[in-house]
């Protein structure tokens, strides 16, 4: 991709990045770093929090100086325009993440959608 989208017209296209939450936010920023490298772009529209698929995953993400609080610096530097998640997790965890407030977007799968 790193080939293809410093190429395009950074204003007619929407880039959505995904990295999955780490225990600590020094290694899901260290993961962070290594993507936007690939990508070869300076930001992105959306930044994804991938495969909050359960409870665990969630904690870190919310917990205090976690995941979500290193995305939303990202946010803060004008690397991404909004910070979601993506899941294959039960509804249970999906509503706890979404009734958080804390997210921007959910990235959920068709068959959330269209049982």
């Amino acid at each position: 991709m790193g080939q293809v989208l410093p190429k395009l017209p950074r204003d007619k296209i929407i880039v959505q990045t995904k990295v999955a939450p780490k225990a600590t936010a020094k290694e899901f920023f260290e993961t962070v770093e290594t993507s936007m490298k690939h990508l070869k772009l300076d930001h992105v529209d959306l930044f994804s929090l991938h495969g909050v698929n359960n409870r665990e995953l969630l904690d870190w993400s919310l917990k205090k100086n976690g995941c979500l609080a290193a995305a939303r610096q990202l946010q803060k530097e004008g690397r991404a325009r909004f910070i979601g998640f993506s899941t294959h997790a039960t509804t249970d965890v999906i509503l706890d993440a979404v009734n958080t407030g804390e997210f921007d977007y959910l990235n959920v799968h068709w068959y959330f959608v269209n049982d």
